[in-house]
């Protein structure tokens, strides 16, 4: 405990909550993540505790606190597996906050694929719960045609609902887009069909008579505002667009990124990452640096521009930001936004492995196993491995699995091998999970099972990894860990070979030729 003197009113509160009453548990847990007058300082692995003793009574607002923590990495290792487990749970409930970070998790593709159907889905159901943010997304999705049908009637629908609420942003494109030529007429009539209130005025539309229906039938235009009606048509028709994988960590997060972006009406014509970041960067702000540098690096609201991402993590990690220094090793081992220099990645990876980040110290590992910046040492490798992987650092778990199932700097030992790739692949690394339906599969440092090999494999295959996916596809045909199934097999062999592997390839080739 933070504090040596404790008052009555906190024992009493600390009674309560060992007793199993979840209000004084979500209490003394906020006690403990903001401070107060009985808590000196922030302890935040007490308050993590606390929430999570809450949270796995079923308790919704503690899930969504729980969440945070392990997204945060407050109170607890990071970890954004558990932190989507959490929001599930408390989204399961109709927290609308996890409602509204599911489907962020989805759209960024956090924990999960990149999905943005599924983001769609979710921010649907926050906008109807009443989140005006999600009702703004999803007036920009229809009336923008980004990632469904472009569709003004829905658009106005959405934008008026937040309007309603106050929202400057919100009423502005309603504005334009009741304005708008060739909106007024039949959009007007379409929409009041819709309105589930017809005694609250369309902002902008008082104006206008509602005179006979047009030719379309209620049924008709109802139809158009059936969300799940319009995703189908939208499937079938492939207008949903594929972008590249988007996602700002930590300081990003730490900013409420994407409630601030749909929520913030003024200065709109910057782009929106200098909209948040702009002041706190100018005023040296490092993790705003780091955050504007994730940004330019991978075009998040900004266009993408990766010798500015360079200079922003330069910035930060100049200024001692130990993810900046790692993100930095990082561009020049890849050569982004500056040309390539191994000695310089292993340089900064040095430094941020010396202040304990687990992804520097597993790159480092990377840089001493293949001699990248600095003569090889597998011996050093497995060191730095270690110190990340006693972390939890799924990454190095993986390459420590490889070493010591390979025999690499270590004494081979496919067992030990086993034991590291059960660490990363429960964490979700489809490296290992594919590592453990080959070892499953094949008895190697654990005695062969064919129903986990089909497990292993399937978590792995599911992540598009072509290895996992040919080795499903074994399962399929054999029947061995599931019913056998000629049918699933070839349609799983298939994905591997589009995924440019070559034995499902030449097995297809083999197959074509009888």
């Amino acid at each position: 405990m933070a504090n040596a003197v404790i008052s009555e009113e906190l024992k009493e509160l600390l009674s309560s909550a060992e007793g199993g009453d979840v209000d004084s548990q979500i209490t003394l847990a906020d006690l403990y993540f903001y401070g107060g007058d009985d808590i000196e300082e922030p302890d935040f692995h007490q308050a993590f505790y606390w929430y999570k003793k809450a949270a796995d009574g079923g308790n919704d607002l503690a899930q969504y606190c729980t969440a945070m923590c392990f997204e945060k990495g407050e109170g607890t290792r990071a970890n954004p597996f558990k932190a989507f487990e959490y929001y599930q749970k408390a989204a399961g409930q109709d927290y609308v906050e996890a409602i509204v970070k599911l489907a962020d998790f989805y759209y960024f593709g956090e924990a999960v694929g990149q999905d943005y159907l599924k983001a769609f889905e979710y921010y649907q159901k926050a906008a109807w719960l009443g989140d005006v943010g999600s009702q703004i997304t999803l007036g920009d999705y229809f009336a923008n045609g980004d990632y469904v049908k472009k569709n003004l009637v829905i658009a106005i629908h959405w934008y008026q609902k937040a309007a309603q609420e106050g929202n400057v942003y919100a009423k502005t494109k309603l504005g334009k887009l009741l304005h708008a030529e060739d909106i007024a007429g039949d959009y007007y009539r379409a929409f009041k069909w819709y309105q589930p209130n017809p005694e609250i005025d369309v902002i902008g539309l008082s104006n206008y008579s509602d005179e006979d229906a047009p030719a379309q039938t209620q049924k008709q235009v109802s139809r158009e505002f059936d969300v799940r009606e319009v995703v189908k048509e939208a499937v079938k028709e492939a207008v949903i667009k594929v972008e590249e994988s988007r996602g700002a960590e930590d300081a990003t997060r730490e900013y409420n990124f994407s409630k601030i972006v749909r929520n913030r009406p003024e200065d709109q014509a910057l782009p929106k990452a200098l909209r948040i970041f702009g002041d706190k960067v100018k005023a040296g702000n490092v993790e705003a640096q780091y955050s504007l540098a994730q940004c330019y690096q991978q075009g998040l609201d900004i266009e993408k521009d990766e010798t500015k991402a360079f200079e922003w993590y330069f910035k930060a990690a100049s200024a001692g930001h130990s993810k900046a220094q790692t993100a930095l090793g990082v561009c020049y081992e890849t050569g982004t936004g500056v040309d390539v220099d191994f000695t310089s990645a292993f340089s900064w990876y040095q430094k941020s492995a010396n202040t304990g980040d687990e992804k520097a110290q597993c790159n480092l590992g990377n840089c001493y196993f293949n001699g990248k910046g600095v003569g090889q040492d597998q011996a050093l490798a497995i060191e730095w491995y270690l110190k990340s992987a006693n972390k939890g650092y799924d990454k190095a778990q993986t390459c420590l699995g490889y070493c010591y199932f390979n025999g690499y700097g270590v004494s081979l030992n496919q067992s030990t091998a086993v034991g590291w790739f059960e660490k990363a692949g429960v964490q979700g690394d489809v490296t290992s999970q594919t590592w453990l339906g080959y070892c499953y599969f094949n008895g190697k440092g654990t005695a062969q099972n064919f129903n986990l090999a089909y497990e292993w494999y399937k978590k792995a295959a599911e992540q598009h990894n072509a290895t996992a996916q040919y080795g499903l596809a074994l399962c399929f045909e054999n029947g061995l860990g599931v019913e056998k199934d000629h049918n699933k097999s070839l349609e799983w062999l298939r994905n591997s070979a589009s995924h440019g592997y070559q034995m499902a390839r030449d097995t297809l080739a083999k197959m074509a030729g009888k």
